[in-house]
């Protein structure tokens, strides 16, 4: 699952660097009308849906499993419905699902925090900081400053990958994030 994880991570961080610099780039999703103007939707809904996958997987794969499963189906379900609303609104034109979407956005952001508060006092320092990480990109993925962000995440995403692999070799012993 570690491995699913990082693999998420990195197609997560293709798609907001693309959506930074789609966004980079002048794209008005406002008023869509270019091919540029939908692809900046359509990317920032992937990258909520991304969000949304990666959310439950953390909280997934904690030892604070309770606690942190439920942040993280909650941040989860939030950046799901946020992703949808994102891309019925503003990619479909149906207005009335921008209400929808900033509930949505609200409840996946402080379920996210809560998620990255749980794991860092749960000692999941590796999995915290992804969880941290992730929602820094959604405040800058409208400019090129978005793409920086990606690369701590895909460091962090291989180095979890890399711990868990090798505690597998050397016999599955629990590795300390």
């Amino acid at each position: 699952m570690h491995r699913v994880l990082a693999t998420v991570v990195l197609v997560w961080g293709v798609v907001a660097a693309s959506r930074a610099a789609v966004g980079a780039l002048g794209a008005d999703y406002w008023h869509p009308v270019t091919t540029l103007d939908y692809l900046s939707i359509w990317t920032y809904s992937a990258a909520l849906g991304l969000t949304a996958l990666i959310a439950w997987v953390t909280g997934w794969l904690a030892r604070a499993r309770r606690h942190a499963a439920v942040a993280g189906a909650i941040a989860g379900a939030g950046f799901a419905f946020a992703g949808m609303a994102n891309g019925l609104e503003d990619g479909l034109g149906i207005s009335s699902f921008g209400m929808a979407y900033v509930i949505a956005i609200l409840t996946g952001g402080i379920g996210q925090i809560a998620l990255a508060v749980i794991l860092r006092s749960a000692g999941e320092r590796l999995l915290a900081g992804l969880a941290g990480l992730l929602l820094v990109p959604f405040f800058l993925l409208a400019s090129w400053l978005g793409v920086l962000v990606v690369a701590p995440a895909a460091w962090a995403a291989w180095r979890l990958w890399a711990q868990r692999a090798s505690a597998a070799v050397v016999g599955d012993a629990p590795v300390p994030a």
